[in-house]
């Protein structure tokens, strides 16, 4: 017996107010009783992790003995739940069987799939073969939710935006101040397209600079309640512990050779990787960006000045009417109605569903080839 699901869109990306459709494929060998076939569109945002508290307590001797208690945290967020029985009978004859399913999914806010260590976002179909007196046969199989982030409704998206940092090195016996400026012509940019950082260091230290990076950051903060393995997210609550985390998705690092009491501009382009769009409203998961610049002087201590660039990665660029493509970490291309002479591709994620009871699964984002390049930087 098997029990596959297949989707009628490929990839399978839709967005909010979408049709998700498809089959359930059943293939008997033999004649089955059976009472139902029930199929199920559900989605929902799921934080989870543990943590290791240490406690004591006296034994039956008096004696204090220390141990180690694993914590569970959880927090869930129903987004869609759908659920319809296909067939009803007693018996299903050998052969193959095909289920149509339709759902409409919500027109409203749906956060976009999303999978990382402390949680996820996940949208799938799910199948039931309820069978008498004996385990029901179940398939799960994810598709991919993409709600168009339009960087236009950012107004801070298309602003010049530039920060400065200083320190002065050293621990004990100070070698002077290292300035850096960090600037780029807008906050907002989308997967595929360059982000052209221009850097200004100004090294008044006795000691040269030797190295400079930088990082695009994906910050992850996941929310939920102690003590916990599976409870609903309440506004009303206020018992809620935040995991914070931050993920390097692409890097720039140079050697340098910068000598003491000299200053240096140059530019940098890094490239935005395949990834999920800035989302914030989210009660239990929510992904923003940074770029951070760094560089560091030859002092054993205290030798680095940073930068962080806050930046916006949408579904729509600004400076272009052209579409994006889709690629796994990706979306699937929602119907643009840009002029789509270039639609965007999609692309798989990174972040995978491995186990579980899932089918293999990585989210589809969209990702823009051949954006032309910013506007110039212009402070104004």
């Amino acid at each position: 017996m098997s029990l596959q699901i297949e989707f009628l869109k490929s990839p399978p990306v839709f967005q909010p107010g979408e049709k998700v459709e498809g089959f359930v494929i059943l293939e008997l060998d033999e004649d089955m009783k059976a009472r139902f076939v029930e199929i199920c569109a559900h989605g929902e945002a799921h934080a989870h992790w543990s943590e290791s508290e240490h406690r004591s307590r006296t034994d039956s001797q008096g004696k204090t003995v220390s141990y180690s208690e694993s914590i569970p945290y959880s927090a869930r967020k129903e987004y869609l739940h759908i659920a319809k029985k296909s067939w009803q009978g007693e018996k299903l004859p050998r052969g193959l069987h095909k289920f149509a399913f339709s759902f409409d999914l919500p027109p409203n806010f749906l956060p976009p799939s999303f999978e990382c260590i402390y949680g996820n976002i996940r949208y799938y179909i799910h199948v039931t073969l309820d069978r008498p007196w004996i385990w029901n046969k179940r398939s799960k199989k994810c598709f991919t939710v993409i709600p168009q982030v339009n960087l236009l409704n950012y107004p801070f998206a298309t602003c010049y935006t530039e920060l400065a940092a200083a320190r002065n090195t050293g621990l004990i016996f100070k070698s002077g101040i290292v300035e850096l400026k960090a600037s780029i012509p807008k906050r907002g940019f989308v997967a595929g397209e360059i982000v052209p950082i221009q850097i200004h260091i100004n090294n008044s230290s006795k000691k040269p600079i030797i190295e400079i990076s930088i990082k695009l950051l994906q910050k992850i903060r996941a929310i939920a309640r102690r003590g916990s393995s599976f409870h609903t997210y309440s506004p009303n609550s206020t018992h809620y512990s935040v995991k914070n985390y931050e993920k390097t998705i692409e890097k720039h690092h140079e050697q340098l050779d910068l000598p003491k009491f000299t200053k240096s501009d140059f530019r940098v382009m890094m490239k935005i990787p395949v990834t999920v769009a800035t989302f914030e409203e989210c009660p239990v998961i929510q992904v923003t960006y940074i770029a951070r610049i760094k560089i560091e002087n030859d002092e054993m201590f205290m030798s680095s000045v940073t930068c962080d660039i806050p930046l916006v990665i949408g579904t729509i660029p600004i400076f272009t009417n052209l579409a994006p493509e889709v690629s796994q970490t990706s979306e699937a291309p929602p119907p643009y109605s840009l002029n789509d002479s270039l639609p965007p591709s999609y692309e798989e994620s990174m972040e995978k569903i491995e186990k579980d009871d899932f089918e293999p699964f990585c989210p589809i984002y969209p990702v823009f080839r051949n954006l032309p390049s910013a506007p110039p930087e212009n402070a104004n």
